[in-house]
C-alpha cells in the first residue's frame, strides 16, 4: 500500500519507577512498546514540542514540530485598558500543571503593592480535590470583588467572561512533564485577542519571549517581576504585545501554513 502513516507526539510516554507500574498500569507495555520500538517506523512523525523531537527522533529528516495552531475568524482587536486597575483571567481547574501556587504568590505581591486588580478563574475546578482546595485558599485570602469563580460554563459563557479581562495567566509548573507540554488553549486565548502572562519555563514561553508578546514572571523572583510589569503597564506596551501576539498566531500558529508545510513535508517522506 502506499499509504502513508504518521505519529502525533504530544507528551513523553509515561514513566516508571518499578516492574510493578507495568501491573498497576497495563498500558504502560502500550506506552513503552510505542515509544522504545515503533515510533521511528512511521512514515513521519509531528511533535508538539522541539524538547520531544530531541528526545525521541531518530531520524529529523523525517520529524515535524506542530505546535498548537488555530483559525482565525477575523481581526481580534486590543482591549482599552485602565493603567489604574488590573483585570486577569485563568483557565484551568487549578491543579499541579496550571501552577495555581504561582497565581496566588501573584495576587498577594499584587495587593501588597496596593495594585487595584480583578481576577476571574475559569475552569473545572469543582471536579478536583486539588482546585477545590485552591478555590478555598483564594477566596479565604482575598475578597470576593477580587476573585469570582466560574465554574465549567459553556464555550460561549467563556468566551464572554474574556472579553472582560486584559490579561490570561497560562503558567506551567517546572516539572519534568511540563517541560515537553504545549499549552494548546493558549493559541485560543491569544485569537480573542487577550494578552497572555506566563512564567519562564516551557518551549511555549520560548514563542513569547522571543516575539516580546507576553508578560513573563519569574517565579525565583515575584517580587520583582510584578513590580517591573506594574511600572511599565500602559497602552503602548500593551497594544504592543497584543499585536506581537497576533503576528505569533499568523505565523508560528497558523492552521493553513502548517497544513501546506506539512503537505510538502509528507511527500518529500
Amino acid at each position: 500500500y502506499k499509504t502513508k502513516t504518521v505519529f502525533d507526539v504530544v507528551e513523553p510516554h509515561r514513566c516508571t519507577t518499578s516492574l510493578f507500574e507495568y501491573l498497576k498500569h497495563p498500558f504502560l507495555m502500550d506506552s513503552t512498546l510505542v515509544f522504545k520500538c515503533i515510533l521511528n517506523k512511521f512514515t513521519a512523525c509531528t511533535y508538539i514540542t522541539k524538547a520531544l523531537m530531541e528526545r525521541y527522533a531518530k531520524n529529523k529528516a523525517k520529524s515535524y514540530i506542530l505546535p498548537g495552531v488555530i483559525t482565525k475568524h477575523g481581526n481580534a482587536l486590543p482591549n482599552d485598558i485602565s493603567e489604574g486597575s488590573l483585570r486577569m483571567g485563568y483557565l484551568g481547574a487549578l491543579i499541579g500543571k496550571d501552577y495555581p501556587e504561582l497565581l496566588f504568590k501573584c495576587c498577594q505581591e499584587l495587593t501588597a503593592k496596593n495594585i487595584d486588580w480583578t481576577l476571574i478563574i475559569i475552569g473545572r475546578f469543582e471536579f478536583f480535590d486539588e482546585g477545590r482546595k485552591w478555590k478555598n485558599k483564594f477566596s479565604n485570602e482575598f475578597s470576593p470583588s477580587q476573585v469570582k469563580f466560574f465554574h465549567n460554563p459553556s464555550d460561549d459563557k467563556k468566551n464572554k467572561l474574556l472579553e472582560n479581562v486584559d490579561f490570561v495567566t497560562m503558567f506551567r509548573k517546572p516539572e519534568a512533564l511540563q517541560e515537553y507540554t504545549f499549552p494548546t488553549r493558549s493559541v485560543e486565548v491569544m485569537a480573542q485577542g487577550r494578552v497572555i502572562v506566563s512564567n519562564t519555563f516551557g518551549e511555549f514561553c520560548n514563542y513569547l519571549k522571543e516575539s516580546n508578546a507576553s508578560i513573563l514572571i519569574d517565579d525565583t523572583d515575584v517580587k520583582n517581576s510584578i513590580k517591573d510589569w506594574m511600572e511599565n503597564l500602559n497602552s503602548v506596551q500593551y497594544n504592543q504585545m497584543f499585536c506581537s501576539s497576533q503576528k505569533l498566531l499568523d505565523t508560528h500558529f497558523n492552521t493553513y501554513k502548517h497544513c501546506s508545510q506539512l503537505l510538502c513535508f509528507m511527500k518529500n517522506c
